[in-house]
C-alpha cells in the first residue's frame, strides 16, 4: 500500500483509525484525525525542542496518558490530500530514512520538516528565463496528461513540481516522471538535487521538452500566458480543481497579471523520455561523502540514447 492508498484508506474510516507505513527506523503512521489526513511518527524519546506548523498543515507533539509515549502529528488543514501535503509527507519519509538509526532519523525529520515550511514560506520575485522554461516544460506535460482523458483535479493531484518536491509527477501507479527543458547549442539539462533520478523503489522517467525562445510572429510558438489560461480554464470546471489550481499557483509564486510575463513564447519540440534504470548515468547518493549536502550536476541528452522510450503518464 502506497502513502496516498494508505490516506484513502482511513479517510474512509472512523475518526482516529490509523495504517502503519513501511519506514527503516521509526514507526510511522496515517491517521484519520478529526476528518483530517495526519502523519503521525512515534518518538523513541522525548523531544527537547519546538517544532511549529507551516501553510497548510499543523504540527502537535502530544504523549500517550496511558503508555507514556510521545507523539509528533503533523495534520493538514484541508480535509482532503491536497498536492502540498502529499508531498510534505513523502518529503520528511524519504529524507528521514536517508540516515543511520533512530535518533538521527527523528532529526532528519524535523529539520526536513523545516526546510519544507520555509519554502512554503518564502517570498518569491519574477521567475527568470530558465524558471519559465522550466514551467512552460511542466505545463505542456499537465495539458498532454489533461488530453489523455484525465480530470482537472485528479491530473492536478499527479502534479508535484509546485511545491518542491523532487520528482514534477507522481502517479497514483507508483510511476514519476521528472521534467526538464533544454536548448540549443547544449541541449544538456540541470539535475540540481540527488533525489530528482533517484527511482524511490519505483519507475521514474526523465521528459525532456526541447523549448527555445521565440516571439508572436512564430507561427509555431506557443505563448505562456496562453497555456496558462487554457489550464485555468480547465481547472475551473469544479471547486476542487479550482483549488488545487490555486494552491499550484501560489506556490510557484506566479503572478497571472504581471505584464512581465505577456510576451513569453516559446518553440516546443517533441518530448524525449527515458527510463531511469539501474545503469541511468547519474550521481547516486550512495557514492556522496555524507559531508556533502548538496550536489548539482548536468546531463548531455544526446548521451541518453540508449535509455530512450515512450512517455508513460499513469
Amino acid at each position: 500500500m502506497n502513502l496516498e492508498e494508505a490516506f484513502a484508506t482511513v479517510l474512509r474510516g472512523e475518526d482516529g483509525q490509523v495504517v502503519r507505513l513501511r519506514h527503516l527506523w521509526l514507526r510511522v503512521f496515517v491517521q484519520n484525525s478529526q476528518r483530517h489526513p495526519a502523519l503521525v511518527l512515534e518518538l523513541p524519546s522525548t523531544l527537547d525542542y519546538f517544532i511549529d506548523g507551516g501553510r497548510g498543515f499543523s504540527v502537535q507533539v502530544s504523549q500517550a496518558p496511558q503508555s507514556g509515549t510521545t507523539y509528533l502529528r503533523i495534520t493538514s488543514l484541508e480535509p482532503d490530500v491536497d498536492p502540498a501535503f502529499l508531498v510534505l509527507c513523502r518529503y520528511l519519509l524519504d529524507e528521514s530514512q536517508r540516515v543511520d538509526g533512530a535518533e538521527a532519523s527523528v532529526e532528519a525529520f524535523a529539520r526536513s520538516l523545516e526546510t519544507f515550511r520555509d519554502f512554503l514560506a518564502k517570498p518569491r520575485g519574477r521567475l527568470g528565463e530558465d524558471a519559465l522554461r522550466g514551467l512552460m516544460a511542466e505545463l505542456t506535460i499537465l495539458e498532454m496528461i489533461l488530453s489523455a482523458g484525465k480530470t482537472p483535479s485528479t491530473a492536478l493531484r499527479d502534479w508535484s513540481g509546485p511545491f518542491g518536491n523532487s520528482k514534477d509527477f507522481i502517479f497514483p501507479s507508483g510511476h514519476c516522471v521528472e521534467v526538464k527543458s533544454a536548448h540549443r547549442p547544449s541541449m544538456e539539462v540541470t539535475i540540481s538535487s540527488l533525489q530528482q533520478l533517484e527511482p524511490a523503489n519505483a519507475t521514474l522517467q526523465l521528459a525532456v521538452l526541447p523549448i527555445e525562445r521565440s516571439d508572436a510572429s512564430d507561427q509555431e510558438a506557443r505563448n505562456l500566458l496562453q497555456l496558462f489560461d487554457a489550464l485555468a480554464a480547465e481547472a475551473d470546471h469544479n471547486p476542487a480543481s479550482r483549488k488545487l489550481w490555486s494552491d499550484a499557483v501560489h506556490a510557484l509564486g506566479f503572478d497571472r497579471e504581471d505584464s512581465y510575463y505577456a510576451d513569453w513564447w516559446f518553440r516546443i519540440g517533441d518530448v524525449l523520455a527515458f527510463d531511469v534504470v539501474d545503469e541511468f548515468p547519474r550521481v547516486r547518493a550512495v557514492s556522496v561523502p555524507a559531508a556533502v549536502t548538496s550536489v548539482t550536476y548536468r546531463l548531455n541528452i544526446a548521451s541518453l540514447a540508449d535509455y530512450a522510450s515512450s512517455l508513460r503518464l499513469h
